[in-house]
Formats: structure tokens, C-alpha cells, sequence
């Protein structure tokens, strides 16, 4: 909320014209609040009468208007890792190896498209390539396996 063009907005800060604005600046009426003290636009005693007064109107859980505002879908995190898979710096599957996440939580978070990680770049079936590592103290190892006996 930019300092001048806000304070321009509230001419009188009360919860209903505060609410108004919600749509506007798609924030809640508490940070409006916050904002407008940063401002000095409330003197004390109007500040604790505009939370008293949200908090008798039960707005501490949820402000009217709440459901009317969509989410923001992340859009840094999808360009981040399109430019990743795009420029050949890593394959969709060693992608997802680095954050060690499920491919399906790394999609939700990236707001990529379902799908996008289990896909070969390459190839457009769902394959997913496993590489195997190497752990240089276990091929020193004899090849023969001890069995233990357990209780019944």
C-alpha cells in the first residue's frame, strides 16, 4: 500500500470505510489498520477503538470479503523452474531429486501444471528415469549376507 496513494483513500479511517477498500487493495481490514498507524493517519485512542471494534464484529478469524479474494498463484517459482527444465540445466526427474520434494508437491508450490514434473522433457510419455548412486563404502563389502534369526 503505497504511502501516498493510500492515505489519499482513507479520508475517514473507520472499519466500514476500511472494509471498502478491501477489494481495492486486496488486503485485510487489520493490515489497513497497521498501515494507517505506520502513516500516522490514527491517533492512539482512534487505533484501539477500530481493533476493539473488529474484534467485537468477530473479525479476528475472518473479515467479511475474505472468500471473495482469490489466493495469489506463485509465479517466480514456475519461472525458476521452467528455466531450469527450458535451458537443459536439469532434467524434469533430477529436478525434482535436488528439492526433495514429491513431484506433486513441487507442482502445487510452483503452480505448475499437474503432470509437469513426471514427464520426460525428451519424451512425451510418463517415464520416470531412476539413477542409482554408488556408495564407494558399501562396494568394498564381501558379497555374502549374514541372515539373523528373529523371536516368534
Amino acid at each position: 500500500m503505497p504511502p501516498e496513494s493510500f492515505a489519499q483513500e482513507v479520508v475517514w479511517p473507520t472499519l466500514d470505510n476500511l472494509l471498502s477498500l478491501k477489494s481495492r487493495w486486496k488486503v485485510s481490514v487489520a493490515s489497513m489498520i497497521v498501515r494507517c498507524r505506520d502513516l500516522s493517519l490514527l491517533t492512539e485512542q482512534l487505533e484501539l477503538r477500530l481493533w476493539k471494534g473488529r474484534s467485537a464484529r468477530k473479525w479476528t478469524k475472518g473479515e467479511p470479503g475474505d472468500d471473495a479474494l482469490a489466493f495469489e498463484q506463485p509465479k517466480l517459482m514456475m519461472r525458476g523452474a521452467h528455466l531450469l527444465v527450458d535451458n537443459g540445466i536439469f532434467e524434469r526427474t533430477e529436478l525434482v531429486h535436488q528439492i526433495g520434494l514429491p513431484p506433486e508437491t513441487i507442482e502445487m508450490l510452483c503452480n505448475l501444471r499437474p503432470g509437469y514434473l513426471s514427464v520426460q522433457s525428451d519424451a512425451g510419455d510418463n517415464v520416470v528415469t531412476l539413477k542409482l548412486k554408488r556408495n564407494a563404502a558399501r562396494t568394498n563389502r564381501s558379497k555374502q549376507a549374514e541372515v539373523l534369526p528373529f523371536q516368534q
